[in-house]
């Protein structure tokens, strides 16, 4: 089993980001490629993903919960993997949400450490949408249940100094100057979103 792990700072009170957390059906708006997460029963999930160009679907359970602090998981069919996400408080106002999974990655050695990577940095994308989805209400969010994916899109935090999240929300304060995007579809029937990748390799060759 590959063990991932990554945390992010929001700034909201744990009880406030568990609350968060406990709303499966918000899950495609900051997991990626995940459409619909329901609660077939209490504490059992039923997933629904599209990865790799193939729709998938498991169920998962709930395996322990304490309010404000942590919530546990395990696959119940399929590769048994198994996690938790822990919300350590700061104070009042802001917390640390830690995802800590333990996977199995059924790939084959020579692809095992690309794997490894891509699974990490979907976990450290999904939790930086968490903190945006959190921090930023006013602002349409990521879908992953969308097929093109339509809503404000979020750079992974690890690309920002201290810690913050990217965002194409007009007016942010973490969106460098002269980058900021216009609203998706705005009025030339392109999807006009921050491509903050793209953004970032044009930024080095103008140095």
């Amino acid at each position: 089993m590959t063990r991932i792990e990554h945390m992010v700072e929001v700034k909201v009170s744990a009880y406030d980001a568990y609350a968060q957390w406990l709303r499966y059906d918000s899950y495609p708006k900051f997991m990626d490629s995940v459409v619909e997460v329901a609660e077939s029963s209490p504490d059992r999930l039923h997933w629904r993903a599209h990865r790799h160009g193939a729709d998938i679907e498991w169920d998962s359970e709930i395996t322990a919960k304490e309010p404000g602090q942590m919530i546990a998981w395990r696959d119940v069919d399929g590769p048994k993997n198994d996690g938790r996400v822990n919300f350590h408080a700061i104070d009042a106002n802001r917390c640390r949400v830690q995802m800590i999974m333990h996977v199995d990655l059924k790939a084959a050695p020579e692809r095992a450490a690309d794997a490894e990577f891509q699974l990490a940095e979907r976990v450290e994308e999904d939790l930086a949408r968490f903190k945006a989805l959190m921090e930023h209400p006013e602002a349409k969010p990521y879908d992953a249940s969308s097929p093109a994916k339509t809503g404000v899109e979020y750079a992974t935090h690890s690309e920002v100094p201290t810690n913050e999240v990217l965002t194409n929300t007009p007016g942010s304060p973490n969106v460098p100057k002269g980058t900021q995007s216009t609203p998706v579809n705005g009025g030339d029937g392109q999807d006009n979103r921050l491509n903050l990748r793209e953004s970032k390799e044009t930024a080095g060759t103008t140095k």
